[in-house]
């Protein structure tokens, strides 16, 4: 994971995007807290990978194995609000608005 942000703060988008595909891979059978944490964070960080790669289904993907990780993470509800965006999927984005405007009502 660590190398994937390094290569994700050069710019290096898909490189980073394979890192953290690897990472998943590599927790995806630690049950722990500590792996679920883990496990969330790559998924973050592909979404965003993704999103920038211009692929909104695979961020969407993305978010979707997030929230199943934590249906409150506010970072996938996000994300994901922005590849329904990419996908012309304008109510269920604003279904995700609505929900972070409920989780984080001073972020608006």
């Amino acid at each position: 994971k660590k190398e994937g942000n390094e290569h994700f703060k050069e710019g290096k988008v898909e490189a980073a995007l394979k890192c953290y595909q690897r990472a998943l891979n590599a927790v995806s059978c630690d049950l722990s807290k500590a792996g679920s944490e883990m496990r969330l964070s790559c998924h973050l960080n592909a979404a965003l990978c993704l999103l920038k790669l211009e692929k909104p289904k695979g961020a969407l993907q993305e978010c979707n194995l997030a929230l199943r990780i934590d249906g409150r993470a506010t970072k996938a509800l996000f994300r994901r609000s922005k590849a329904y965006v990419g996908l012309g999927e304008y109510n269920k984005a604003k279904e995700d608005v609505d929900r972070l405007l409920e989780l984080e009502p001073q972020d608006e």
